[in-house]
């Protein structure tokens, strides 16, 4: 879950017991989304007006030392 839009974001993981910080990037045409947080890499493609594929990948370099790839559908949830 993301905590907000307003200056630097927080990615928020219940399952994880994490908080941290990341950065996203938006391109020119609105469509393809590129990121980072602390230990890994987002990208991301529009897919409709409510509906995100988001793909994250990090190297063993980071303090659990897993290498992580992995891609999956998102959906607004409307409140």
């Amino acid at each position: 879950m993301v905590d907000g839009q307003d200056g630097r974001g927080h990615s928020l993981s219940t399952a994880a017991g994490t908080n941290e910080p990341f950065a996203w990037a938006i391109s020119t045409d609105n469509k393809l989304i590129i990121g980072a947080d602390t230990d890994g890499y987002f990208q991301m493609a529009v897919m409709s007006p409510d509906r995100i594929e988001m793909c994250y990948a990090h190297n063993g370099l980071s303090p659990s030392g897993l290498i992580v790839a992995t891609c999956y559908a998102m959906e607004r949830a409307k409140k």
